[in-house]
């Protein structure tokens, strides 16, 4: 006989809540690129700016490749199954591991890449540090405070973030 496991809606005050602190993450994604973005391309110049927007924009390919849809469907997973603790550990587990693997693949593919496309060869020092950042999404489970319905840990992690970012770029 299996047991059903009864999945409770989130309370008022967790959905106002929620929706708060996604909120202030959109606007800190509009506010600070208007604080940092016009020092750091007048600091480096529009060449360099380039450079680094461009191997950002490759990265993101890694990023697709690690994250695989696990915001969709590990989220939708864990939704689910939230009251079940043995489950919801069995689905972070698998999750983790995938992306692991994923991004053990991802090394490989930028390896080849870093050293067959010109623009990555001639930057390499960018490209690293930028592929560097592809490792947050494997060891950032955003995917299961979202289906905790715990965004406001997710909306924190992200300011903090980016306010320690923009300080950093301010300072430097």
């Amino acid at each position: 006989m299996a047991v059903e496991t009864v999945v409770t809606p989130p309370s008022k005050k967790g959905l106002v809540k929620n929706v708060f602190s996604l909120g202030l993450v959109q606007i800190a994604n509009y506010v600070f690129p208007f604080i940092t973005v016009p020092i750091v391309s007048r600091i480096i110049g529009p060449d360099k700016f380039g450079v680094i927007n461009f191997s950002a924009a490759f990265m993101a390919y890694f990023t697709l490749l690690i994250n695989f849809g696990f915001d969709l469907s590990a989220t939708r997973a864990i939704a689910s199954k939230r009251d079940d603790i043995a489950e919801r550990n069995k689905i972070f587990n698998q999750v983790f591991l995938a992306k692991i693997v994923l991004f053990c693949v991802s090394v490989v593919l930028f390896l080849v890449a870093l050293f067959t496309v010109p623009q990555l060869r001639h930057e390499k020092h960018v490209a690293i540090f930028s592929f560097l950042l592809c490792f947050s999404w494997v060891i950032t489970p955003n995917w299961l405070y979202q289906g905790m319905q715990e965004l406001s840990r997710v909306a924190i992690f992200n300011l903090a973030t980016k306010v320690i970012f923009t300080v950093v770029i301010l300072l430097l």
